[in-house]
Parts: C-alpha cells; structure tokens; sequence
C-alpha cells in the first residue's frame, strides 16, 4: 500500500513535472524505486492512483485554461456548422487538431494496454525511456537554434563574397 506522505511526494512530482516536456508518469515509476520504497507498481491500486494524479493535473489545466478550451469548443462548432475550418479560425483547427492527435493514442492506449503497462512498470525501462526523450529534445533544440540563429559576425566577416571579407583588407591565413 502507499503511504500518505508517499501519495504527496508522487502528487507533487506528477503536478510539477506535467507542465514540462518531461514523463511525470516515468519519473512516478523511478521515484519510488531511487528512495527504495517497496511499492508493487503493478498493483491495480497503484495504477489507480497514477490515474487520479493524471486525472487531477487535468482538470487543474482545463479549469486553468478555461477561456481557450471555450474558445476551441466555439471552434469546433463553427466548423461544423459551416462545414468547413475557415483558414484564419485558429480555435477550429486546434480543437480539430487535438481530436485527431487523440483518437489513435486512445485506441493503441485500448489495444496495448496490458504491454505497455508490463513494459513501463520498470523503473529501468522507465529510465531509458526518459534518456531517450531527453536526447530527442536536445537534438530538436539544437537543430531549432541551428535554423534560427544568424551568421555570427566575425565568421561573415571571413566567408569570400561578403562585403566585409573584401573590403577588409586582410589576407585569409589558410591561403
């Protein structure tokens, strides 16, 4: 069984690391292990329990988030009274968006159920998992900054063609 201040340690974790790019649910499989708390994460009340921290994180988001979520119901409406999702109604393709972004998790969630729950059970899977999202979002921040970043000066300063290469005045020492 869980204990009281290990339902509050879990809670606190799943409500902090639900607003980052991070698994709550994997950190609430590792957790338990790292401070050696002998909790069966294959019980069905442990997965209960996960549920409702899910559950909870939801309805604080979707109470916190209340004007947009009215206003991509407002959306989906408009699109189907109209029969089509006007290009500059953002609200309609996002709700839109969300119910097709739902959809196939719901039903591989329905179908693999009993896998996946087996496979993320463990705390070491958990914890590659987490090493490979983590490296995922490196690479995708870095290839972000690649795209964004501009030419720094000094090395515009030394490419051939550019203004300042030639008008410099200076010889490239690599020739």
């Amino acid at each position: 069984m869980i204990t009281t201040f290990q339902a509050a340690v879990l809670g606190l974790l799943q409500g902090i690391t639900e607003l980052f790019p991070i698994s709550s649910l994997g950190h609430s499989v590792i957790l338990p292990r790292l401070f050696g708390w002998n909790l069966d994460q294959n019980a069905p009340s442990f997965l209960t329990f996960l549920i409702a921290t899910h559950l909870a994180t939801a309805i604080v988001l979707f109470v916190f988030f209340l004007r947009d979520w009215i206003e991509i119901f407002k959306g989906l409406g408009r699109s189907v009274r109209n029969r089509k999702i006007e290009p500059s109604d953002t609200y309609a393709k996002l709700g839109w968006l969300l119910i097709a972004g739902t959809i196939p998790a719901g039903i591989l969630g329905l179908v693999l159920e009993k896998p996946i729950r087996t496979l993320f059970a463990s705390p070491l899977v958990a914890a590659g998992f987490l090493v490979v999202n983590g490296l995922i979002l490196f690479a995708a921040e870095r290839l972000r900054q690649r795209k964004t970043s501009p030419i720094p000066a000094a090395a515009a300063a030394h490419s051939p063609g550019t203004p300042a290469a030639e008008t410099s005045g200076a010889e490239d020492p690599g020739t």
